[in-house]
C-alpha cells in the first residue's frame, strides 16, 4: 500500500513548523531536526497527483508495473474527509466546505481557519481536537459528492485498490452529529456509497478498503457494517 504519495501541502508544512508540540516530537525523533526536514503530513493533501519528489504519475505507473510482475497489487490512500488549506477546491469551490464566521475564527481559532477572506472549519474527528492543517469537507454537499467521484475514478485508474482513510467520519449519522446544522440537509445515502461504489462496479478486481478508527467506532457498528457491505469486496 502506498500511503503518502500524493502532493504535499506547503501551507500544511508551514503550520506544522509553527506547532511547538509537533516540533518537540520531531526533535525527539531527529535531534538535529531542521524545518526543511519536514516533508509534510501524508493526510494533508494539496492535490491527488503523485508528488514529483516520488517520481510523479509516470514514476507511479512504473512502480505499479514492477509490482504486478511480482504478483503484488498496489493500493493507494484517499482522505475524503478533509484537504489542505491550499487545495484548489478552497478557492474554486468554497461551498464544498463546512463554513464558519468571524466569531468562530475569533472564539475558536484552533477549530476554524480564515483563508482568502472566508472562514472554514478545520477537519476533525468528533472525539478529538481539530486538525489545524486541513479544512473540513461537507459530506452532505451534492456538488462535492460528484467532484469526489471524479477524484476517486482518477485514483482508481492508477492502482488496484483504494484505502479510504477515516471512512467512519463520512457516515451520515456521525457527520450529522459532528457538524449539525452547519452541514445542511442530510442525504439519503452515505457519501462512501455514492462516491466509491461506481468505481468498485466499473473496474474488475478493484478493491475498496474503508479505514475505521476512533474510540467509539463500536457505537456506530450498524453504519460501519453497511458501508463495508456496500463498498468493500
Amino acid at each position: 500500500m502506498a500511503d503518502g504519495g500524493w502532493e504535499r501541502s506547503p501551507t500544511g508544512i508551514a503550520i506544522a513548523n509553527r506547532n511547538n508540540s509537533l516540533l518537540d516530537d520531531f526533535k525527539r525523533a531527529l535531534p538535529d531536526f531542521r524545518p526543511q526536514d519536514n516533508v509534510g503530513s501524508a493526510y494533508c493533501v494539496r492535490r491527488y497527483v503523485v508528488d514529483e519528489h516520488l517520481g510523479g504519475p509516470e514514476g507511479l505507473a512504473i512502480a505499479r508495473h514492477e509490482l504486478a510482475k511480482r504478483g503484488i497489487r498496489l493500493i493507494l490512500d484517499f482522505v475524503p474527509n478533509h484537504v489542505a488549506l491550499d487545495h484548489p477546491w478552497v478557492s474554486e469551490h468554497p461551498e464544498f466546505f463546512i463554513q464558519g464566521n468571524a466569531d468562530d475564527a475569533k472564539n475558536d481559532p484552533v477549530s476554524f481557519a480564515q483563508v482568502g477572506g472566508r472562514v472554514f472549519a478545520c477537519g476533525r474527528d468528533p472525539y478529538f481536537p481539530a486538525w489545524q492543517d486541513v479544512l473540513q469537507l461537507n459530506a452532505f454537499q451534492p456538488g462535492l459528492r460528484q467532484t469526489v467521484l471524479g477524484s476517486v475514478s482518477s485514483i482508481a485508474g492508477q492502482c488496484d485498490g483504494i484505502r479510504c482513510d477515516m471512512a467512519m467520519l463520512l457516515l451520515n449519522s456521525i457527520f450529522e452529529r459532528t457538524w449539525g446544522s452547519r452541514a445542511g440537509q442530510r442525504p439519503a445515502t452515505n457519501t462512501g456509497v455514492t462516491c466509491f461504489l461506481p468505481s468498485r462496479k466499473r473496474i474488475l478486481n478493484f478493491s475498496l478498503l474503508p479505514k475505521l478508527l476512533g474510540p467509539r467506532v463500536g457505537a456506530t457498528t450498524t453504519g460501519v457494517r453497511l458501508l463495508l457491505r456496500q463498498t468493500a469486496l
